[in-house]
């Protein structure tokens, strides 16, 4: 059976977002339930009402995956209230820039290219100081490139990363780590993940410094994540990152069975698609990007 082109790490066309919609035209495509693809040529699964951030191919799977949705639907929804609130209160667009609901679906494109990069980046930063998987939290602190066009490869400028523990229960956003924590521990359990080898990683991401709409999701670490290196070249895992997305390099999964990652980057196909093309080390070097052999 061939590969699904649409599965993480593997989807290489992206719809531009116009922020018209109340959910991202790139939501992923399968049955959240059964797994159960779209029909070639058929219409897409219905998307949940409630957070458009999953699909159904009926209404008895999305009841039966409800309790297990029920975290993060919720959580989504308070998102998108807040960016709803906040297009109330003051201009839709500001310097150029897209809507912040926009912005926010450009995030998740980024955050889903950038899977490889962010996931190696993070297996070293466990390396060089372990961290606690059920009480600390990845903060990422980003900035929108206007410059990028809307590229989801490089849209954005990664200013900072902390692992922190995650928030006291006198803040704001304490109820929405605990709802979503409890979803993830779940989805561990069921996904028979072994800690230690397997673990979920919270991720929030904050743009722009709009702390109100941040974005809180998941990222699954693996002990296959960590790339071999000498020991201290994991320390400059911040720096390995930020230059890897800075550049809009991004790696996706090419081959039959399981594949292999290779770099690439993403080209404006025509004014509704992001497409990425694969590219050799030299023809990135000719576009003045070099990378250091761990990531060959």
């Amino acid at each position: 059976m061939a590969p699904d082109p649409n599965e993480p790490g593997r989807k290489a066309i992206f719809k531009v977002n116009s922020g018209k919609l109340p959910y991202s035209q790139n939501t992923p495509e399968g049955c959240a339930y059964c797994l159960a693809k779209r029909p070639p040529g058929g219409k897409p699964l219905h998307l949940c009402a409630g957070c458009g951030g999953v699909r159904f191919c009926s209404r008895e799977h999305q009841v039966k995956f409800w309790p297990s949705h029920k975290a993060f639907c919720k959580q989504q929804q308070k998102v998108r209230e807040a960016m709803e609130q906040h297009a109330a209160d003051g201009p839709r667009h500001t310097c150029g820039m897209p809507s912040l609901q926009e912005r926010k679906y450009i995030l998740e494109d980024w955050n889903e290219l950038q899977r490889r990069s962010i996931k190696q980046a993070m297996a070293s930063a466990n390396r060089v100081t372990p961290i606690d998987f059920r009480t600390q939290y990845a903060y990422f602190t980003l900035t929108y490139r206007p410059e990028s066009g809307g590229n989801p490869s490089s849209a954005f400028m990664l200013q900072s990363i902390s692992i922190l523990d995650d928030p006291e229960p006198s803040t704001p956003i304490h109820a929405s780590f605990q709802t979503y924590r409890s979803m993830v521990e779940k989805s561990a359990a069921d996904d028979g993940l072994k800690p230690g080898e397997d673990d979920y990683l919270l991720c929030l991401y904050v743009f722009d410094n709009e702390i109100r709409s941040s974005w809180l999701t998941a990222r699954t670490i693996s002990k296959n994540d960590l790339q071999e290196m000498p020991e201290n070249k994991h320390r400059d895992w911040f720096i390995r990152l930020k230059y890897l997305a800075d550049k809009g390099l991004i790696y996706r999964i090419v081959g039959p069975g399981k594949g292999q990652w290779v770099p690439g980057l993403m080209e404006k196909h025509n004014p509704k698609y992001w497409v990425w093309k694969q590219r050799t080390l030299e023809q990135l070097a000719d576009q003045d990007i070099r990378l250091p052999s761990a990531h060959c």
